[in-house]
């Protein structure tokens, strides 16, 4: 039986909770003296098969950072096509699967994350769909998606021992290990919703 959380409840529940992270007008991109480059990511939850899921990507393995790894779709904030991380989030959500949100879609955004492997500040940003119409890799970057469910992926967490993190965790979905900056992502999403819905 799959286990769920109703679209309406888990808006409710989001847009209550995330304010407490981080504003959504507070979205502009900064450059301070630890030289991190800021970047976004959109997390997409979506109920196109009838209950919640999450889009991921496996990222291209000819990539120069993070290569293979899975991740939320979103890259670097462009000064000269972005005027704020929102637009990052958007624009590379649209690059990378051809999902095409518009900002009213969004309803806020969790805390900014550091990449360790690498040098990004990353802030993620979070909408919940009644259905997404299509996808459309760009398989320069993406070599595909995997969409995984919400309450099942969110459950099957544990302490990553592997990538030598003070308190670091991974999820884990059909052998797709999803560890590093996304796990940390996953884990605040996680524990935002920890009493809303069934975790196990």
């Amino acid at each position: 039986m799959q286990i769920d959380i109703d679209r309406i409840a888990l808006t409710r529940v989001l847009k209550s909770r995330l304010a407490g992270y981080a504003s959504i007008n507070d979205n502009t991109a900064r450059y301070d003296d630890s030289k991190r480059i800021p970047a976004a990511v959109l997390l997409i939850i979506h109920y196109t098969d009838g209950y919640a899921k999450i889009l991921l990507c496996k990222r291209s393995g000819r990539l120069r950072n993070h290569a293979g790894q899975i991740s939320l779709p979103g890259g670097t904030f462009k000064p000269e096509d972005d005027g704020s991380l929102l637009d990052t989030a958007l624009r590379e959500a649209r690059e990378e699967i051809g999902v095409d949100l518009s900002k009213d879609s969004i309803l806020g955004s969790l805390e900014e994350v550091d990449t360790f492997s690498s040098n990004f500040t990353v802030k993620p940003f979070v909408a919940v769909l009644d259905s997404i119409s299509s996808i459309k890799i760009d398989e320069k970057e993406v070599d595909y998606i995997i969409d995984a469910p919400l309450v099942g992926l969110l459950s099957n967490m544990s302490r990553d021992e592997e990538h030598g993190y003070r308190e670091a965790y991974k999820f884990t979905y059909k052998g797709h290990i999803i560890w590093g900056a996304t796990a940390r992502i996953l884990k605040q999403l996680r524990d935002i919703l920890e009493d809303a819905i069934p975790l196990h």
